[in-house]
């Protein structure tokens, strides 16, 4: 599916990006930024593990299924190019570079089951 991207900004840290597929469907989400480049110097930006996940699955977030769930995050956010961040200032997320957040939002949608 073809996607195109309608804005992307800044707001307190946090880059914020709007798509659109061919549908006319939009999606938006926003990625912290991390507070260290890479060892290239490239940016990174960091999506917390529920944006991996579905409303369906989220709706079973509990005390009991925490666990269960971040693991099925952690696989989908590898199938989209991610890793696990272990930096100090955000716990529970996944890191990529982030030069084109639009592209990752559609990494992100193409690895949750049902979005295609």
């Amino acid at each position: 599916m073809e996607y195109k991207k309608i804005s992307e900004r800044e707001q307190n840290g946090y880059v914020i990006v709007v798509i659109e597929d061919e549908n006319g469907k939009q999606y938006e989400m926003s990625f912290a930024r991390a507070s260290r480049c890479d060892s290239s110097g490239n940016p990174r930006l960091i999506a917390g593990f529920a944006k991996f996940l579905t409303n369906e699955e989220m709706a079973t977030y509990g005390i009991d299924t925490y666990s269960e769930l971040y693991q099925t995050a952690k696989k989908r956010a590898k199938k989209a190019g991610f890793r696990v961040y272990r930096g100090k200032d955000f716990s529970g997320g996944f890191v990529a570079q982030g030069w084109f957040p639009e592209r990752l939002l559609e990494n992100i949608i193409n690895v949750l089951p049902n979005s295609k």
